[in-house]
């Protein structure tokens, strides 16, 4: 069975929480990583060993490996990710 690629976009405490549960799961491949904060976008990387990183969703929309996109921004952030999300064909999971 392949793994499900999955890309996790805000990556406040919620955002790391979403981390820490797909890469628990095993067939789940956390594949790619977004924040607008690199400093953290690069901490959160290390921390679960994820190599493709964005601070730029359009950017990781782009990649066609990315199965699926978990939208945990700010809740005054959510629209824009989520709907560009699904006009790239992406399955969505949005938090809140």
């Amino acid at each position: 069975m392949n793994k499900v690629k999955v890309a996790v976009v805000g990556l406040g405490w919620f955002g790391e929480k979403h981390c820490e549960a797909l890469s628990g799961i095993s067939h789940v491949e956390l594949y790619a990583l977004c924040d607008v904060a690199e400093p953290r976008l690069k901490e959160v990387a290390k921390t679960f060993g994820v190599k493709k990183t964005y601070t730029d969703y359009n950017k990781l929309l782009a990649d066609p490996n990315v199965d699926v996109v978990n939208v945990v921004t700010m809740w005054d952030q959510h629209v824009a990710p989520t709907v560009a999300a699904l006009k790239a064909g992406k399955h969505v999971f949005l938090e809140k």
